[in-house]
């Protein structure tokens, strides 16, 4: 079973930074995602993924790019980011690609957009996800991992049913929960957030 972890706090201490790196190593997970100001307190070697901001709040073309570069500078292999939700559920897919395709020629890194889910209607699940594969896009994240942006059965389905239409591994797929299932062919994006003291599930 395929594993990252995304984990964010505004005051994570540096020691639970470590340990956290010290968990994805040892449970073999591919990817570890932290804030950009948790990320510069790993060694370089250790650093792997850099997540944007909140994993549900989506930024603008300015603020992701220098986000990413960002990224880039702090030799991260992933970089992780919400798409606009609104601009989503609004079918607003022409700003969406011109946002990904800056991003894209500016990047030297794997991008795994986040679709935040939150009562999205399936038919607009389905043109996202055509438009990212359509971009060379074929790492994306269901949800949030939040309570009320979780991945039904339903938004699964429909995910997996389009990477396989394609021939794209389905592994490529990151499914945000706090306990994976380990039956689905998938990578499960293990979330955790901060609560006064440690680090929790949402």
């Amino acid at each position: 079973m395929k594993q990252t972890l995304l984990a964010y706090g505004p005051s994570l201490k540096t020691s639970q930074i470590q340990d956290l790196a010290d968990k994805a190593e040892a449970e073999d997970m591919d990817t570890l995602y932290l804030q950009e100001i948790a990320v510069g307190r790993l060694p370089r070697e250790e650093r792997s993924g850099m997540l944007a901001s909140l994993p549900f709040a989506g930024l603008m073309d300015e603020q992701l790019s220098f986000m990413m570069e960002r990224a880039m500078e702090l030799d991260c292999s992933h970089f992780t980011f919400a798409l606009p939700a609104g601009y989503v559920r609004d079918g607003r897919f022409n700003e969406i690609e011109a946002l990904l395709s800056t991003l894209k020629a500016k990047s030297s890194l794997i991008l795994v957009p986040t679709i935040v889910l939150a009562e999205l209607p399936l038919q607009r699940l389905k043109e996202i996800i055509t438009r990212c594969f359509t971009l060379g896009l074929n790492h994306l994240c269901l949800g949030t991992g939040t309570s009320l942006d979780g991945a039904t059965p339903e938004y699964i389905e429909t995910a997996l049913s389009l990477y396989k239409k394609q021939g794209i591994p389905t592994t490529n797929l990151e499914i945000a929960c706090s306990v994976p299932d380990p039956a689905l062919p998938v990578t499960h994006r293990i979330c955790l957030s901060q609560t006064p003291g440690n680090l929790s599930a949402y």
